[in-house]
């Protein structure tokens, strides 16, 4: 399998970004690197991503994986400062399950003969998921996403296409953002909202079918 390699400054710009949701201006003052540097990195690593989940690649983080654990930058936190003193790595931030499924996420791609395409998040902050589903007597057969996002919102949406896979559509009304986080062992609380982009998308997604299942609305393709 080809793989993709994420260089450890470019994850630093896309974990305090996307992940922290600093400013350029703010993470170039931690990383001490200019607000362009910043610019060029985050590109670089949202990229790097998209064409990892688009082509179903494998993303690789440069260096070792005890300096991946230890911190997002390659330098090494200093071990006798108290959390509050230093930046949170990754694997601090995050329960294993959110890791798994950021470096392994579940069903991602399209579905050609999907009849819901559902899109949610606003790409302009840096959030954009489309979910790809083929339902059949009112139960979900198959489903697929694709996103652009943070790890949160990537684990996600990745651990709630397992969590309604095969299940009726009014089970799916019954999923909410507390659940996929717990689901995930849990999510930072300013990382909540990355679950309900999830479970908003799906309850449209349920609508629409029920709207051009009654003829309120065309058929997708």
């Amino acid at each position: 399998m080809e793989v993709i390699q994420l260089a450890h400054d470019e994850l630093e710009a896309l974990h305090l970004c996307d992940g922290m949701g600093k400013t350029q201006e703010e993470a170039g003052l931690c990383m001490g690197v200019s607000r362009g540097t910043v610019q060029r990195l985050l590109a670089n690593a949202r990229c790097k991503v998209a064409q990892a989940l688009v082509g179903q690649k494998a993303l690789a983080i440069s260096g070792s994986r005890q300096e991946q654990e230890n911190t997002v930058s390659g330098v090494s936190p200093a071990k006798d400062l108290p959390v509050s003193e230093r930046k949170l790595s990754m694997s601090e931030l995050y329960s294993a399950k959110v890791l798994d499924h950021v470096h392994n996420p579940r069903n991602v791609g399209s579905i050609e003969d999907a009849n819901v395409v559902v899109q949610a998040g606003d790409p302009s902050c840096g959030d954009a998921l489309v979910f790809f589903i083929k339902i059949e007597d009112d139960i979900i057969r198959n489903i697929k996403f694709l996103i652009k996002g943070c790890g949160a919102a990537i684990a996600t949406s990745s651990i709630a296409t397992e969590l309604v896979m095969g299940r009726t559509l009014d089970e799916v009304l019954t999923l909410n953002d507390q659940r996929i986080a717990t689901a995930l062992d849990g999510l930072p609380e300013e990382k909540m909202h990355c679950s309900n982009m999830a479970a908003t998308a799906l309850h449209a997604a349920v609508h629409q079918y029920r709207d051009t299942m009654a003829g309120k609305e065309p058929p997708v393709g």
